[in-house]
């Protein structure tokens, strides 16, 4: 993810329940983007157990050049357990929470969709999760991600590399 965000020309769109601070590679990566001129948003969680340190992190941020959100989901969903990015035209799911132990010690995986409309799709939802709204999924878009998805899993299928 570090090198991603480090190569990142336009925009990156993060969304993780918490960080593990504002020295955290993976922040740390996101605040190098955004002093470059990079639009870096990072959504957290403002579940009651993340809350506090989440908003502590906003604040601490509110004179960077990257925008720091606690996620309010007005009944939508119950919490934000999300895992991902939107980099330029890559989106990045996966499982991988933002803390050391969980890049070394931890078996993780991430799914990096190299494909402009999968990425322009998941800054959608991004975008309604960032301002409380929702999202319309268009069925032909739906379709192509199914798609996309399935053979994504029969080439992993093939090619799985534990790191």
């Amino acid at each position: 993810i570090v090198d991603r965000v480090d190569a990142a020309d336009d925009r990156v769109l993060a969304v993780v329940p918490r960080t593990g601070g504002p020295d955290e590679r993976i922040v740390r990566a996101l605040r190098r983007a955004a002093d470059r001129g990079v639009d870096v948003h990072l959504l957290l969680s403002g579940e009651w157990y993340d809350r506090e340190e989440n908003r502590a992190l906003a604040e601490r941020f509110a004179d960077e050049p990257i925008a720091v959100a606690v996620a309010d989901p007005r009944g939508r969903y119950g919490k934000v357990h999300a895992k991902g990015l939107v980099i330029d035209d890559t989106a990045i799911v996966g499982s991988l929470n933002w803390n050391e132990q969980a890049a070394t010690e931890n078996r993780e995986v991430l799914l990096a969709i190299e494909n402009p409309g999968v990425a322009d799709f998941y800054a959608k939802a991004y975008a309604a999760d960032w301002r409380g709204g929702g999202v319309q999924l268009p069925v032909g878009f739906v379709g192509g991600l199914v798609a996309t998805l399935v053979g994504a899993g029969l080439v992993a299928r093939r090619e799985v590399a534990f790191v």
